[in-house]
């Protein structure tokens, strides 16, 4: 009786874990569109997109006005210590920009948030990379679970079988505890996959600001591996990835500065326009002042030639990304390659030979013709096979996962077009 309580329990935690209690179905392109809209992080990019935009409105505004008054020759002495000597100018100051400054600010504040664009585009990949990671993990969890619930299965059975046998005196009790050990340890896996199961769905929601436990269950099939590009293909959108047009847009913030240093060298014009009030004479005259400065166009020679010099580093850096982007998605697509064809072969050969042999070896063990650990043996074999199809399978994915972050393009079209949409 407490072992039948336990196994209720344990499938019942079982059922709760892979959420089909008050749980919502979750797909990868549900999960990708949670993670672009609700992602705390994309939402701090907002935050400084609101920056930006006041700077440029800061940058755009041209020189202000001064009003100025002065007063000269009152409260001095003999005829001057009064007012009816004094000398009241207003006058109304500005400047003249020069070198063209005012587009050079707004150049440099667009180029800044062309890389803030690009930033948030990698940033995005980053994020939904990872997240989709989490994804497919839960998805091999919940196969492992599956699985592991048919090995229950497998071993229960097994169990009941050598309980009769052993009762009529044809198996020894060393292997009728065998079994009932092997079958305890089946239901010991159930409840560690359940759990860890648990741990990822939870870990999925919080890229979205979920909380809650057990409140999804994933839905999506592990072997299912997407859209096959070849690696040419693959490289061309590497290289028009965000990670790469950064050095693009870096280039272009480096010039905005350049041409900013460039257009301090020419100094600005400050005129001045006013009305003088001459007190003694009773009279007015308008008076007006240029102010040209003198030396200017060494002024920031240094400033100019030292981001001309980060200008040509961008390029340098730009062809070493280059060179170990290349690498490192190579061996993406291998792998993805690789393990979609081992996937390919264990579904259609391996398993299904496994499948036949253990059904023959179960027959033979009830006839009597096999012993138990030949019977054991048959079913670890599917087992295991079946297990290296959900890691073959997932790790074609999880390869696959590496390439969408590099070259910005999803092989899931429904999750790289919720994506591109959202940077939109």
């Amino acid at each position: 009786m407490q072992s039948k309580k336990r196994f209720a329990a344990l499938l019942l935690s079982a059922w709760l874990a892979s959420g089909y209690v008050e749980a919502e179905d979750l797909t990868l392109a549900d999960a990708t569109q949670k993670a672009v809209t609700e992602n705390p992080l994309l939402n701090v990019y907002a935050l400084r997109k609101e920056a930006i935009e006041a700077r440029r409105e800061v940058a755009a505004l041209r020189p202000g006005f001064e009003l100025g008054i002065e007063v000269e020759n009152f409260a001095g002495t003999d005829a001057l210590s009064g007012i009816d000597e004094a000398e009241i100018t207003a006058s109304l100051s500005s400047v003249i920009e020069l070198g063209s400054k005012r587009s050079a600010r707004m150049a440099l504040v667009d180029s800044r948030a062309g890389m803030l664009r690009i930033e948030l585009e990698a940033k995005a990949l980053d994020m939904l990379g990872a997240m989709t990671s989490q994804f497919i993990s839960a998805l091999a969890l919940r196969e492992q679970l599956t699985l592991a619930q048919e090995a229950s299965t497998l071993a229960k059975k097994t169990s009941s079988v050598v309980e009769e046998r052993t009762a009529a005196g044809v198996s020894p009790d060393a292997e009728l505890l065998r079994a009932k050990a092997a079958e305890l340890q089946t239901r010991t896996s159930v409840e560690n996959i359940a759990r860890k199961l648990e741990v990822a769905i939870v870990g999925l929601g919080t890229f979205w600001g979920a909380r809650s436990q057990s409140s999804y269950v994933v839905q999506g099939d592990l072997f299912t591996f997407g859209e096959d590009k070849k690696f040419a293909e693959i490289w061309d959108l590497a290289v028009a990835s965000p990670a790469i047009k950064a050095f693009a847009s870096e280039r272009r913030l480096r010039d905005a500065e350049a041409r900013l240093a460039e257009s301090q060298n020419k100094l600005d014009i400050r005129w001045s326009l006013g009305i003088r009030r001459l007190e003694g004479l009773n009279d007015s005259a308008l008076v007006g002042s240029l102010q040209f400065p003198l030396n200017s166009e060494r002024r920031n020679r240094g400033a100019v030639a030292a981001i001309r010099a980060e200008q040509a580093e961008v390029e340098v850096r730009r062809e070493q990304v280059l060179n170990q982007l290349y690498a490192r998605l190579y061996d993406a697509y291998a792998t993805r390659e690789q393990n979609i064809v081992a996937v390919d072969r264990l579904s259609k050969e391996t398993i299904p030979a496994l499948t036949k042999a253990l059904a023959e070896t179960q027959s033979a063990f009830e006839a009597g013709l096999y012993s138990y650990l030949e019977l054991i043996a048959a079913q670890r074999a599917l087992i295991d096979a079946k297990q290296t199809n959900i890691a073959t399978a997932a790790a074609a994915l999880q390869a696959a996962v590496i390439i969408e972050q590099l070259t910005g393009i999803s092989l899931q079209s429904a999750a790289g077009q919720t994506l591109q949409e959202s940077i939109r």
